[in-house]
């Protein structure tokens, strides 16, 4: 939430999308960092949830970038008190919570290649994998390490989850779980099918279905770009996606 200083050449993507809501709903497109903040309420009357997206973004750069100094007083608070309060001060987005003023930069001593790489650091896809597996992982489910199908082959026994599944459709379950990306069509088909609909009774079904679809996988920015050295590769860093 860095303004420039020069709004007319230079605006921030805020204040571009507000540029284009103003064209399109016939508003005055001078001011258009007070659209941003709300001291212009036409924009945020017709369309609150560009607030509400704001103030999301706001607080996650505030409790990830502040050291715990910069952090609110240990008190009660009341709802209101968490409230963002915006307003444009000499050109620059000003914003109070908790009787204080958010700081959206790294503190002091935590600049530099530091601040571009923050994100880099707590998602990065070259990450460990963590001890704690999401629903859909093929090695949770058998009990068994499973990193690729030829590993599903080897397992001797597979979960029937409580007899809904023959040993065949859940080898070729686990298999399509090895495959990321490509697993969400192949498991929606694979359930979409009369055979193996009514294996969704299952909670722990359920559950492998709903990872699938919507547990976030290996994450990389936007400006890098993975391609392995070997085929096949070392890792599955190169997967990873600027959405995860």
């Amino acid at each position: 939430y860095e303004s420039d200083t020069n709004q007319n050449q230079h605006p921030c993507g805020s204040a571009q999308l507000m540029k284009q809501l103003c064209w399109e709903m016939g508003f005055l497109n001078d001011d258009l960092y007070l659209y941003v903040t709300g001291q212009k309420c036409e924009i945020v009357d017709f369309y609150p949830e560009l607030a509400f997206y704001r103030d999301v973004v706001a607080l996650f750069k505030f409790l990830t970038l502040n050291a715990p100094t910069g952090l609110p007083d240990v008190k009660q608070w009341t709802a209101t008190d968490a409230k963002i309060s915006w307003k444009l001060v000499d050109e620059r987005f000003s914003a109070k919570i908790f009787g204080m003023d958010m700081k959206l930069t790294l503190p002091e001593g935590m600049q530099g290649t530091k601040k571009e790489n923050f994100l880099v650091q707590l998602f990065r896809s070259s990450r460990p994998r963590s001890s704690i597996r999401g629903g859909a992982d093929p090695t949770t489910l058998c009990g068994t390490r499973i990193e690729s199908e030829e590993d599903v082959l080897h397992v001797r026994d597979l979960p029937t989850f409580g007899g809904k599944l023959s040993p065949t459709n859940a080898e070729i379950l686990l298999s399509f779980l090895t495959v990321p990306y490509i697993r969400i069509p192949l498991v929606i088909n694979f359930f979409a099918s009369p055979e193996n609909i009514r294996v969704l009774a299952n909670a722990q079904m359920q559950e492998v279905l709903d990872s699938v679809m919507f547990e976030p996988s290996l994450w990389q920015p936007r400006d890098v770009h993975v391609i392995p050295d070997v085929v096949p590769a070392p890792d599955r860093s190169h997967l990873s996606t600027h959405c995860g």
